[in-house]
C-alpha cells in the first residue's frame, strides 16, 4: 500500500486483509494434520518467514529516498500521533471483539457437558484437555466433581445416548482434527451401548488375568462381536501379571494363582503369545493398546512377590510386594521381561532380533525334555545345542511369524548350552544347569 502511495486508509486496509489471509494460510497448513497445536505452531512460524521474505522483497524493490524509509517508518511504529481522543474512537471496537472471542470460548455447550437433569455428569479419568478447559473456565466446583467420580458415569443415566452425544460434540468442538471414541469393560453388552456416539469403539479386557482363567481364546470372538455390533473396532487394554524371577518348569504350575502369591513368567508369556496370535487375525482392528511398558508401584496390591529360579524352591521377596507387575519392563528399568522380545520381534523390523526365551528359568531336570521358544523376527534361524546343530526353520510355521519353537529338546546331565543363530549372524545363547534327584 505504501509502495502503491494508497494514503493511511489504504495501509490499514492492506495490513487487515494480508494479516487475515496470513491467519487463514496458517490454519490451512495446521488443519491438514491431527497434531493440531505442533502443527499450528510450525504453521505459524513457516507464513511468518514467508511473509517476511515479501516484506523484504518489498524493502529492495521499493524507492530508497521517498517508499523505502515510510516503509521502515512504518514498521518500526510509533504513538506520536495516538491520543486519548483517538482511543475512545476504538475502544468500543476492541470491547465489543474481546467480549466476541469470550463467548466463543466458553460457548458451545461446555456447560451443560457437565451439568444435565440428573447432575453432575461424572468421568472416569482425568483428561488433561477437559482439566484445562475447567481450570480456564472458573469451574473449580466442577472440577471437583470431575476428579472425585469414578467410575464413568454414562451408564449411570437413563438418558446414556444422550450424554454420549453431548460428549462426542464437545471433545469434537475442542479439536475437530482428532477421532473421538468410547472405551468400555463390559463388551458393550449393556443396555443402549448400541446407541452410544463414537468414532470408534474400544474394549479393556484381560483374557486368562481376571477371568477364565488359564484360557485367552475369547478374545478373538469378543472383538469380532463388537466390530460387527459396534463399528470401527479397538483394543485398548489387555496384559497379565508377570514376575520375571518367578519360574517353573511343572506343566501344572504354568498358570494364574488366585493367592496373587506368585506371577511366573512362563504363564506371561503363554498369554501374550496367544494374545498376539489373535490380533494378527484380526486385521480390521484400529489399533492395540497394551497394559503396560513399565511396572509401577501400587498401594493394594500385595502381589507377585514370590520368586523361583528353579520351579521346586519359591522364596517371598518383599521387594517386589505392593507391584502392579504386567510391564514389559521391570519398575527399576533393569530387566526387560521375555515379552518385551515378542513385541520388538514383532512391532520393530529396522533390526533383527533374537531371543530365546525362558532364559530364566536358570535350573531344569537332568535328562528331561522341553520345548525353547525363541522370539525372532529372522527368516530363518539355526539351533546349537552344545555346538552342535541340532535344527534349522525356514520360518515360525504360525501366523505372527515371529514365535518360533523349537520342540523335544533334552537337558542333559552337566550344564547345557542353547544357541540360536539367524543367517545374518544375530546370535542368542543360555545355558541351563541340570537339577538332580526330583
Amino acid at each position: 500500500a505504501i509502495v502503491l502511495s494508497l494514503g493511511a486508509a489504504g495501509i490499514q486496509l492492506f495490513a487487515v486483509a494480508f494479516g487475515l489471509i496470513a491467519v487463514a494460510l496458517t490454519f490451512l497448513i495446521a488443519s491438514r494434520s491431527r497434531r493440531n497445536t505442533v502443527t499450528l505452531v510450525l504453521a505459524g512460524m513457516l507464513i511468518g518467514a514467508l511473509f517476511s521474505s515479501l516484506v523484504s522483497l518489498l524493502k529492495f524493490t521499493a524507492d530508497p529516498l521517498e517508499k523505502l524509509p515510510q516503509i521502515v517508518y512504518w514498521l518500526m511504529g510509533s504513538l506520536s500521533g495516538s491520543s486519548f481522543e483517538e482511543l475512545a474512537k476504538i475502544l468500543p471496537f476492541y470491547i465489543a471483539c474481546m467480549v466476541a472471542v469470550f463467548l466463543l470460548c466458553v460457548a458451545g455447550g461446555y456447560v451443560w457437558l457437565f451439568l444435565t437433569p440428573r447432575g453432575v455428569l461424572r468421568a472416569d479419568a482425568p483428561d488433561k484437555v477437559m482439566q484445562s478447559w475447567l481450570d480456564q473456565h472458573d469451574a473449580a466446583w466442577l472440577r471437583e466433581q470431575y476428579l472425585a467420580q469414578s467410575p464413568a458415569a454414562v451408564t449411570e443415566f437413563e438418558d446414556g445416548p444422550t450424554v454420549a452425544a453431548r460428549l462426542y460434540d464437545a471433545a469434537k468442538d475442542l479439536d475437530r482434527t482428532r477421532y473421538v471414541g468410547l472405551t468400555d469393560c463390559s463388551i458393550f453388552k449393556r443396555d443402549f451401548y448400541t446407541e452410544l456416539k463414537a468414532d470408534y469403539y474400544s474394549e479393556n479386557k484381560y483374557f486368562g488375568w481376571y477371568t477364565t482363567y488359564g484360557d485367552f481364546s475369547g478374545l478373538t470372538p469378543m472383538m469380532k462381536w463388537i466390530h460387527d455390533n459396534m463399528g470401527p473396532s479397538n483394543i485398548s487394554e489387555y496384559g497379565v501379571g508377570c514376575n520375571p524371577f518367578c519360574h517353573t518348569w511343572k506343566e501344572e504350575d504354568i498358570r494364574r494363582y488366585k493367592d496373587d502369591r506368585r506371577h511366573p513368567e512362563e504363564y506371561a508369556n503363554r498369554s501374550h503369545e496367544a494374545h498376539v496370535r489373535q490380533i494378527v487375525a484380526m486385521p480390521w482392528l484400529n489399533f492395540t493398546s497394551l497394559w503396560i511398558l513399565f511396572d509401577f508401584p501400587v498401594a493394594d496390591r500385595k502381589e507377585g512377590f514370590v520368586d523361583s529360579e528353579d520351579g521346586v524352591n519359591y522364596v517371598e521377596n518383599p521387594e517386589r510386594m505392593y507391584m502392579n507387575d504386567k510391564g514389559l519392563v521391570t519398575r527399576d528399568r533393569k530387566t526387560k521381561k521375555d515379552s518385551f522380545y515378542l513385541y520388538k520381534s514383532w512391532w520393530n523390523h529396522d533390526v533383527e532380533t533374537v531371543y530365546i526365551s525362558g532364559r530364566r528359568l536358570l535350573k531344569r531336570p537332568a535328562g528331561s525334555t522341553f520345548d525353547l521358544t525363541v522370539y525372532s523376527n529372522a527368516p530363518r534361524l539355526t539351533l546349537f545345542r552344545n555346538g552342535v546343530e541340532v535344527a534349522c526353520k525356514e520360518n515360525s510355521g504360525e501366523i505372527t511369524g515371529v514365535i518360533w519353537r523349537f520342540p523335544g529338546l533334552q537337558m542333559g546331565a552337566e550344564p547345557t548350552s542353547f544357541r540360536v543363530q539367524s543367517d545374518k549372524g544375530t546370535v542368542d545363547e543360555v545355558v541351563f544347569q541340570p537339577i538332580y534327584g526330583l
